[in-house]
């Protein structure tokens, strides 16, 4: 295994709310940037850890249930506010907004614990 001299930070210090929303916030320029340089076949290191993590949070994701996976998305993975997130989904689902944020707040819950552990 090769040293990068880089210190580990250790998964029980990290934030796994504030880092699971980062990945979802990032997935969409993660995903665009991996089709783009595999289509012009450059930076292959860079390009194939970007495919790994992309793979590590597709498989967590695929775990939610589909109603999760939307509240999420309108809330952290588009350009959309969370206010006009909140409009979009009371149009989508049959829930008050209290209702939809603590389903988020359990969406997010789950898919922290399914990338990171508990």
């Amino acid at each position: 295994m090769k040293n990068n001299n880089k210190k580990m930070i250790p998964l029980h210090d990290v934030d796994q709310k504030r880092a699971t929303i980062r990945v979802m916030r990032d997935y969409i320029n993660m995903k665009k940037t991996v089709l783009t340089n595999r289509a012009h076949q450059q930076n292959q290191l860079q390009i194939q850890r970007l495919a790994e993590l992309l793979n590590w949070f597709e498989r967590a994701w695929e775990i939610l249930e589909p109603e999760a996976q939307l509240i999420l998305s309108q809330f952290y993975m588009g350009t959309t506010l969370k206010n006009k997130a909140v409009e979009t989904l009371l149009t989508k689902l049959p829930y008050s907004e209290r209702i939809l944020h603590r389903k988020k707040d359990r969406a997010l819950k789950e898919l922290a614990s399914l990338l990171f552990g508990k």
